[in-house]
């Protein structure tokens, strides 16, 4: 793992320094006295902020990025099934670099919407669920080969009770995944308005519940399973 922390570092360094140049360019686009836009609705802007606290604002994504970074770096050291997760390690790492590369994603649109460079905050979701999509296509190409882990991939208390379940759940979860970022990068280029907004969770809801489902129905006919002595069929 010695090495997915170094790469995952670097990528957050670098998303970093990316996230924060952008938040120090920002505020010298303001003009004095006006209104900057900090959300935005259905309708366009619907939040504003004076210059001073919208400085502010623009250094949430640097933030984001330092936590993400501390939860990564650390999140191995809690987890139980350490040689499974090392086993895991490269799509640790890719999930890793794929989140910081998606950070500076979001913030590259909301400062382009916060500085005017951006006026419809369509286009702004597109290029982020766009971002997300392939995301969801690059987790969903390494879920198979994960192992069982408490803080990574498809956690479930049959998953975690049989490397069965966790297998199989995770070679479909892969599928589903893959097929879900393909058709959300497809859609973040075609879909407007309210049905742009709703593409990603409208899927990944659906597969979260078939993939729970599943892992159970596997569990339940799987050799390996784990109970106790008092478990009732």
């Amino acid at each position: 793992m010695n090495t997915v922390k170094r790469h995952g570092l670097i990528s957050t360094a670098i998303a970093f320094l990316v996230t924060g140049g952008l938040a120090l360019w920002a505020p010298t686009q303001f003009e004095a006295g006006s209104q900057i836009p900090i959300h935005w609705g259905p309708d366009g802007a619907d939040r504003f902020a004076d210059a001073s606290d919208a400085a502010i604002y623009a250094w949430m994504m640097p933030g984001a990025i330092l936590l993400a970074g501390f939860l990564f770096t650390f999140m191995p050291f809690l987890e139980p099934f350490r040689a499974n997760l090392d086993k895991s390690r490269k799509a640790y790492r890719a999930v890793w670099v794929s989140t910081a590369v998606l950070f500076c994603f979001i913030q590259f649109g909301f400062v382009m919407g916060m500085t005017g460079n951006i006026t419809d905050q369509w286009e702004m979701v597109r290029w982020i669920m766009a971002a997300v999509s392939l995301m969801f296509v690059i987790a969903g190409n390494y879920l198979p080969k994960t192992r069982a882990s408490f803080v990574f991939g498809i956690r479930t208390p049959w998953t975690l009770t049989s490397d069965t379940s966790w297998e199989k759940t995770h070679r479909l979860g892969g599928i589903l995944f893959m097929l879900a970022g393909m058709l959300g990068i497809i859609g973040a280029f075609t879909l407007n308005g309210v049905e742009l907004a709703i593409m990603l969770p409208a899927m990944l809801l659906p597969i979260l519940f078939v993939l729970v489902v599943y892992s159970f129905l596997v569990w339940r006919k799987a050799e390996d399973r784990y109970v106790t002595s008092d478990y009732i069929v």
